[in-house]
C-alpha cells in the first residue's frame, strides 16, 4: 500500500508537478530517473502499478494530490491568492469542490485492481407487530451484486511555453485546478447521464429502477415535494437527499411561487428545494432535475494510488508554442439502490 502524501508534501506537490511537466517537455531524451517530489511519487506509483504502459514522457499523479487548492488566508488580491490550503486526503473530499455528485454525497472506492462487485441489499427484512398467538412470516433480506469495471476517462489540455516566464508558484495551482475540474466534470457527466455504451458508465438518467416525476406543465410545489416523497418511501435517507438540476431549471423554479398567495419560490435563494440541498450542473440532460440519496452512488477508481496518467507532448502543437498534456484515469460509476433516486420524465422548465 502506498504511503499517503503528508500535509507538507501535498502543499509542495503542485509546484513540483508543474516544474516536472516542463522538465519532461524540455529535452529530446528523457531518462526516467528525475529527482523531484512529483517524480518520486510517480516512480512509487509505477512500481505499484506495473500493468500500466508508460512512456518516457509519462508521469503518474495520485488522485489525492488534487487535494491541494489555492485561495485562502487574508486578502485574495495580495499573497492570499497564491497560498495553498489543504483538504482531506480522502479522494471524495479532493474532488468535492469540482464535482456535484461528490458534493451531493457520492462515495469513492479507490485502489481497485480488477472487475469489482459490490454487495447490495435488494429487499430489507420486514418486521411487524404480532398478536401473541400469531405466527411470524419469514421475510429474509435478499442481496445482489453491483458490478463495476474499469473505464477510461481521458482528456487533452495545453500549456503555453511562455507561462514558464511566470513564477511556478503563480500558476502551479492553476494547473492542478484545471486537472481536477476536468476530471470532476467527466465524473459528473458519467454518473448523471452516462449512456452505458461506447466506454461510458451507466448514469442515473439511464438506470432502470429509478423513480420519475411527470410535470405535464409548469412545475408545482406538489411535484417538487413528490421527489422526496418517493425517495423516503423507498427507504432512502431523508437527511441525505439532494437535488441536482441544470441552470435553466434553477432559473425557472426561482420564478415559480409555491402557492399563489405566498412569497417563497420552488427553488429558494439559500439553494434549497423543500429544505433539501439543491445544486446545478451542465452535466444534467437539458431541462432536467433529479434528486436522491447520493450516498448510494459509487465511483470506483482503479490502480494503487488511483493514478492519473499524464503524457507530456511538446511536439504536436509546437508551432503554437504549446505543450499538450494528455490525461487518463480508470474509473466507473455504480448505483447501488436505484429506487432512492428520482428523475424528471418530461421537461422541468415548461
Amino acid at each position: 500500500m502506498l504511503k499517503s502524501l503528508t500535509v507538507a508534501e501535498r502543499r509542495d506537490y503542485g509546484p513540483s508537478l508543474y516544474r516536472s511537466i516542463f522538465e519532461l517537455a524540455g529535452s529530446d531524451s528523457v531518462p526516467y530517473h528525475r529527482t523531484s517530489l512529483a517524480f518520486e511519487v510517480s516512480h512509487s506509483l509505477c512500481k505499484a502499478n506495473k500493468d500500466l504502459s508508460l512512456g518516457d514522457r509519462d508521469i503518474l499523479v495520485p488522485l489525492e494530490a488534487l487535494c491541494v487548492r489555492t485561495l485562502t488566508p487574508d486578502s485574495f488580491t495580495s499573497a492570499g491568492a497564491l497560498i495553498g490550503s489543504e483538504l482531506s486526503q480522502n479522494i471524495a473530499e479532493a474532488l468535492r469542490p469540482k464535482s456535484v455528485c461528490f458534493r451531493a454525497g457520492a462515495q469513492a472506492l479507490y485502489g481497485l485492481r480488477s472487475n469489482f462487485q459490490l454487495s447490495r441489499e435488494l429487499t430489507p427484512l420486514t418486521a411487524s407487530w404480532m398478536h401473541p398467538q400469531d405466527t411470524a412470516v419469514a421475510s429474509d433480506d435478499t442481496f445482489g451484486l453491483l458490478s463495476m469495471s474499469p473505464k477510461r476517462v481521458a482528456g487533452l489540455t495545453a500549456l503555453s511555453k511562455e507561462i514558464q516566464l511566470i513564477s511556478q508558484y503563480d500558476v502551479a495551482s492553476f494547473v492542478m485546478d484545471s486537472i481536477s475540474i476536468g476530471i470532476g466534470v467527466a465524473l459528473d457527466r458519467g454518473g448523471i447521464q452516462g449512456a452505458g455504451v461506447f466506454g461510458e458508465p451507466l448514469g442515473l438518467f439511464n438506470t432502470t429502477g429509478v423513480g420519475t416525476v411527470t410535470f405535464g406543465g409548469a412545475a408545482t410545489w406538489a411535484k417538487a415535494v413528490n421527489f422526496e416523497s418517493q425517495i423516503v418511501a423507498a427507504l432512502g435517507s431523508d437527511q441525505n437527499i439532494s437535488f441536482v438540476a441544470t441552470p435553466a431549471v434553477r432559473e425557472k423554479w426561482k420564478g415559480i411561487q409555491r402557492f399563489a398567495s405566498g412569497a417563497k419560490s420552488l427553488w429558494e435563494d439559500d439553494e434549497t428545494i423543500a429544505g433539501k440541498r439543491a445544486m446545478v450542473t451542465t452535466s444534467c440532460p437539458a431541462n432536467s432535475i433529479c434528486a436522491g440519496d447520493f450516498t448510494q452512488m459509487f465511483f470506483g477508481f482503479w490502480g494503487e494510488g488511483s493514478p492519473i496518467q499524464i503524457t507530456v507532448d511538446p511536439f504536436s502543437r509546437k508551432k503554437e508554442g504549446l505543450i499538450e498534456l494528455y490525461l487518463q484515469l480508470l474509473c466507473d460509476v455504480g448505483i447501488a439502490r436505484p429506487s432512492v433516486f428520482v428523475i424528471n420524465a418530461d421537461s422541468a422548465t415548461q
